[in-house]
């Protein structure tokens, strides 16, 4: 007569944790979800939806950016490039006085970025755009493993693109953050394409670009990584450590701080 309760316990377990499973509260159950199948390819099919939701966004964004840009004539607006730290950033409720253009696409290595940097925005949007944010190599150097050289070459890119675009607007160029269970190999990457970066931006051609770091407390915590009170997971700042960057921006951001 016990057997019963048992096996409807250990039902229910196992029905709690397949929930789990699906939602991902459980750390390394991804890839249970998806047993069978192939991983890097599954992996690779939602990056690229995502990229083409993301720019589905974009251009349905369009025809109300060109209606403000003709109302407005004094309109410049600020756009923020990057990766999943560029779109999960709150800019409009951290920028409340500046008109902000959020690009940013989650898990988009730079040379994605490069690929589709002239569609983000209208053509006659480009000439009125203010300055811009750029946040790029974490995804290079976490996922794709490239190091700081590579990581500055595609910076490079990128930077003259938006000078062809837009020439001369004040930029600033977040460092890499830290992340949580750093290793001692990943931390020194991060730290030397940090430096790299820097370079990058003190160089006398990119005098209207600022390198803002951001692996520093309070972000980063006396052992090198993403503080816990900053951050929803290994990687992403939750709404205190926006705050934190976005004073940062404010504060440090060179000509781009009097915009926000």
């Amino acid at each position: 007569m016990k057997k019963a309760p048992i096996a409807l316990a250990g039902l229910a377990l196992a029905t709690a944790l397949y929930g789990l499973w699906r939602v991902d509260v459980i750390p390394g159950l991804w890839d249970l979800q998806h047993w069978g199948e192939d991983v890097a390819s599954v992996a690779r099919a939602e990056r690229l939806a995502h990229r083409a939701a993301r720019q589905e966004v974009f251009a349905a964004e369009v025809e109300g950016l060109q209606a403000e840009l003709a109302a407005d004539p004094g309109l410049a607006p600020v756009a923020f490039f990057g990766s999943s730290t560029i779109e999960r950033f709150p800019t409009e409720q951290l920028f409340p006085d500046a008109r902000t253009l959020n690009r940013g696409i989650g898990d988009e290595a730079a040379g994605e970025l490069r690929e589709r940097l002239d569609a983000s925005l209208p053509a006659e949007a480009w000439p009125r755009v203010a300055g811009f944010v750029l946040y790029l190599g974490s995804v290079d150097v976490r996922r794709l493993e490239a190091g700081p050289r590579a990581v500055v070459l595609r910076a490079t890119t990128i930077l003259q693109q938006l000078q062809g675009l837009a020439p001369g607007r004040p930029t600033v160029l977040l460092g890499l953050l830290p992340e949580r269970g750093l290793g001692a190999d990943r931390r020194a990457v991060i730290e030397a394409t940090n430096a790299a970066l820097a370079e990058l931006a003190g160089a006398p051609e990119w005098s209207h670009v600022t390198f803002l770091p951001t692996d520093r407390a309070p972000l980063r915590t006396p052992g090198g990584e993403l503080s816990e009170d900053h951050s929803v997971d290994r990687l992403h700042l939750n709404e205190l450590g926006y705050q934190v960057l976005a004073r940062w921006i404010r504060l440090e951001g060179g000509a781009l701080a009097s915009l926000l």
